[in-house]
């Protein structure tokens, strides 16, 4: 019975490691460097019953998910005014379901990983994990283990060459082989092979560098309005003049000026004389505004979408692809969900990957968290500038608005192109190609930063990233399949022996 105890006090360790891992190597901590190592704490667990590996790896994606996204709580109560109960149960449902991505590793893992050595074991562990993570489980809010490394010297450069989706594998990859290869006994050049991948993660920073040759400055109207402003107390004429009288002002000073995601919190297109007096502005100010905006759809839903007004041209306008599970878009098994809050998948998702263009400048419009989708902004042909629009005022003074920058600057590095971020409450700011931060705002505070932002005139696309996460995804997923045949042919083996014995 004692050493029952003691086991079970092992086998809990692994979790709370886990979940520490996890909020140190993001913000505002910023330990990238422990993400190598997130999955090692369960390995141990991998000699249990399959069963047991699925509780225990549930066990440790509730506590990180809870311990990382403990706001939750508070986007509940504040942004959908719900009783205490709901926002509890709201809660746990939200962790008890992200978690389950760590049960399906633990679980799976070592079905795909049948072997003696400890390199491959540990391309098994990490190929499931890749997979699992960007292939497979459907995240509210899509956490990318290889973005926690964007902006980390030499480290986050791999990014221009795996993109995050890649670097996911290799950081998962590294910490597990360095652990297993320590292990092991009678093959000791086993620990080369950390070292291998280190170096393949590193080779990104041998890239050249984009050769700048232009500069736009961009002006951010950060308003500080908060969500329930928004939803019930100011009038639509508020929320323009809102944004409005701080680009009269700083226009002087600036190429374009951004507003963030739904700034005029109403269907634009169906209010002729809110595009008539924004043209008005553009127009009288001689500068370019772009900004995020509420649009109609048929059935009474809604679009969430980015509009370009520009001196004497047409506006340009792009509707949000990538909508947010359980918020804007709903699955037919929680349509019940809006019996509480009618806005609940309330939104149609757009079709189209558009550039905007303002003279020689191309935009790739990324409304809120679609900018942390690598492959989805993979798709947008061209452009010289990124501009994200979001509004992170949900989420209330915790560590989710850095969180969510997190995610989002490792395309800088991946396009080779810079990306400036307009929010309603912060974090405002512009990241440079090697994932830099510049310009960060404050959170909750109305601040009006103009950004001199260098770009490429003509920008020539990286083919590296184009090329290295699809020939890297492709190898992992031959890897899988032929190591799965593998261990469902030992088991056979296994079985066959058994009844001759």
């Amino acid at each position: 019975m004692a050493q029952e105890e003691v086991k079970f006090k092992r086998l809990l360790i692994g979790p709370l490691v886990c979940a520490f891992i996890l909020n140190a190597a993001y913000p505002p901590l910023g330990w990238s460097v422990l993400a190598f190592f997130l999955l090692v704490p369960l390995l141990p667990h991998m000699q249990l019953s399959w069963k047991k590996r699925f509780l225990w790896g549930w066990a440790a994606g509730f506590a990180m998910q809870a311990s990382a996204f403990w706001w939750i709580f508070i986007t509940i109560r504040d942004f959908g005014g719900q009783p205490l109960w709901v926002c509890s149960v709201g809660s746990l449902l939200f962790w008890a379901y992200h978690g389950l991505d760590m049960a399906l590793w633990l679980c799976l893992a070592p079905l795909t990983a049948p072997f003696k050595s400890p390199f491959l074991r540990a391309m098994g562990y990490a190929a499931t994990w890749y997979v699992i993570q960007l292939e497979l489980f459907p995240y509210v809010f899509p956490w990318n283990l290889g973005s926690a490394l964007a902006g980390t010297p030499l480290l986050g450069d791999g990014l221009a060459l795996w993109g995050a989706d890649g670097v996911t594998f290799l950081v998962a990859f590294i910490g597990i082989s360095l652990v297993l290869s320590r292990q092991e006994v009678t093959h000791r050049g086993w620990a080369l092979v950390p070292l291998f991948g280190l170096a393949t993660l590193c080779i990104g920073s041998l890239l050249p560098n984009p050769h700048e040759d232009g500069e736009i400055k961009v002006a951010v109207i950060q308003p500080n309005l908060i969500p329930w402003a928004k939803r019930e107390s100011l009038a639509a004429y508020e929320f323009y003049e809102a944004h409005a009288l701080p680009s009269r002002r700083i226009a002087p000073q600036a190429d374009l000026i951004a507003w963030p995601e739904t700034a005029l919190p109403f269907p634009l297109d169906q209010a002729p004389q809110y595009q008539d007096e924004l043209q008005r502005l553009v127009e009288m100010i001689d500068t370019p505004i772009i900004l995020g905006a509420v649009g109609s759809a048929p059935n009474d839903l809604l679009t969430n979408e980015i509009w370009l007004f520009a001196p004497h041209e047409p506006p340009q306008r792009y509707v949000k692809n990538k909508l947010v599970l359980f918020s804007e878009s709903l699955p037919w098994l929680l349509k019940w969900a809006a019996y509480f809050d009618p806005n609940l998948g309330a939104f149609v998702p757009g079709k189209d990957t558009l550039i905007l263009r303002i003279g020689d400048v191309e935009i790739v419009p990324l409304v809120c968290y679609e900018a942390t989708f690598p492959r989805f902004v993979s798709q947008f042909p061209g452009g010289n500038l990124m501009v994200n629009l979001t509004n992170d005022a949900w989420f209330g003074k915790t560590q989710a608005s850095s969180q969510h920058l997190q995610l989002v600057r490792g395309r800088s590095v991946e396009r080779g192109v810079p990306l400036v971020r307009a929010t309603n409450s912060g974090i405002s700011c512009w990241v440079d190609p090697q994932g830099e931060i510049h310009g960060a705002t404050s959170l909750y505070q109305a601040e009006s930063p103009v950004y001199h932002i260098p770009y490429q005139v003509f920008p020539s696309p990286n083919p590296w990233c184009l090329l290295g996460p699809k020939a890297l995804r492709i190898a992992v997923w031959l890897w899988l399949l032929a190591s799965t045949l593998l261990s469902i042919w030992s088991l056979k083996s296994d079985a066959q022996t058994s009844n001759l014995a």
